[in-house]
């Protein structure tokens, strides 16, 4: 089976809200209803901290639900996470599909760590998606561009699921502060940074890398 991983930066809609109409964008429809079957079991990483997380979950399998895929069951996994039971799912058998949500990309990684989960995901033979912070975390180096809840730039070795490093919601090229930041870590790591708007996905599959849609390199 092949590494596939998918990139994005956000649904359509507002994936922090309740009971909203929301999907994923038609890059991402396409691509998971032809590389995912039902039936699997999917592993949803949390990343809390940011507001709203309680609602990521129903509003993914939501998005899931729509193009005709549901999962035999999911795993979550938070930061309040601690029984057994979640630990030998987790080491049972079936095929699964780890999902690293959007949020905080710090206690994402925390939440990762504490699961033993860095080896896992990394190199599971299989689909991985990481949304927002979950695509920061699972490039080779996580990086957070400084907004309204970073007040500073700041970075970290991620988790090398992919042989690019990314920056999520890019969605306005004109912000000359953030590009500066961008163009900062491009030049600290000798890597050329994946800017993803909103729109638009990266696919990797194994080690070819697939743009959709609008993607910036610094």
């Amino acid at each position: 089976m092949a590494k596939k991983t998918l990139l994005f930066s956000n649904t359509v809609g507002d994936v922090t809200q309740k009971d909203v109409d929301i999907r994923f964008n038609a890059y991402m429809e396409e691509y998971l209803m032809k590389n995912t079957d039902s039936g699997l079991r999917l592993v949803f990483v949390d990343a809390p901290g940011l507001g709203g997380e309680d609602n990521y979950l129903p509003n993914i399998l939501n998005c899931f639900a729509k193009i005709g895929i549901n999962f035999a069951d999911v795993i979550k996994l938070g930061r309040d996470t601690f029984d057994e039971t979640t630990r030998i799912a987790l080491k049972s058998g079936g095929e699964k599909v780890y999902f690293l949500t959007g949020g905080n990309p710090l206690t994402q990684m925390e939440i990762i760590k504490k699961f033993n989960l860095t080896e896992t995901i990394r190199d599971h033979e299989g689909l991985v998606i990481g949304f927002c912070a979950g695509a920061i975390n699972l490039s080779r180096y996580s990086i957070i561009t400084s907004d309204e809840d970073f007040d500073k730039p700041q970075s970290y070795e991620g988790i090398n699921r992919v042989p690019i490093t990314i920056e999520p919601h890019y969605n306005n090229e004109n912000d000359e502060k953030r590009n500066a930041e961008i163009r900062e870590f491009a030049e600290k790591y000798h890597e050329t940074i994946y800017a993803i708007p909103d729109e638009s996905v990266i696919v990797v599959e194994d080690q070819e890398i697939k743009e959709f849609g609008n993607i910036y390199h610094f």
